[in-house]
């Protein structure tokens, strides 16, 4: 709400008065702040927060540690609300690439890194690559998180929408009532994603 936004906004004032304005903790604060202004579609001040974070964490931190990497992401996901569709899958490339390296395939922070990737491709309209990534994704979250994560159902949902846009009809059906009835047991019939499953 936008109570919760000037509260964080009057934090973030007081704690630059007694920390210093790159201290990490002042970072998260910052973070927390562009969150919120995603929430409230003020997309041009959580770019400028995003952008920020990402610049000290990956001075302190270096860019291939875990928070570093969620700011890049979530800079991404600035540059895709602000219209830059190209800029923002460049980012999720690089922050992919990287979480592979450092993380590792199969941790978690890489498969929603996965999972953003190929939805920048099928931003870009490039759903043979995200349709590639969706496929080798689902099959690693489902190994290391359980088809019932949020995440897998996450690369589900998407391969649903990608086999349908390649024309493989029949195993987008296949998956839509899948996703339609794991999603209804775990978060119930009247949540989005279900809904969301069920109208597809």
């Amino acid at each position: 709400s936008s109570d919760l936004c000037e509260l964080q906004e009057k934090c973030c004032e007081i704690k630059c008065k007694t920390l210093d304005c790159e201290d990490l903790e002042m970072v998260l604060l910052l973070s927390n702040l562009a969150v919120i202004y995603n929430n409230l579609g003020k997309y041009q001040k959580e770019f400028e927060l995003h952008e920020k974070c990402y610049k000290i964490r990956c001075e302190i931190l270096g860019e291939g540690h875990p928070d570093t990497l969620k700011s890049l992401n979530g800079l991404a996901c600035s540059y895709k609300n602000l219209g830059y569709y190209q800029k923002a899958f460049e980012l999720q490339k690089k922050s992919y690439e990287i979480s592979c390296r450092v993380l590792g395939k199969e941790h978690i922070d890489t498969i929603l890194s996965m999972n953003n990737l190929a939805h920048a491709y099928c931003v870009l309209g490039c759903y043979k690559d995200a349709f590639r990534l969706q496929d080798i994704g689902y099959i690693i979250s489902c190994r290391v998180l359980g088809e019932k994560h949020i995440y897998t159902l996450a690369l589900l949902r998407g391969l649903v929408v990608s086999c349908a846009v390649l024309g493989n009809y029949e195993k987008s059906q296949k998956l839509q009532k899948k996703c339609y009835r794991i999603s209804c047991k775990v978060l119930g019939k009247e949540h989005p994603y279900t809904l969301c499953s069920m109208e597809n």
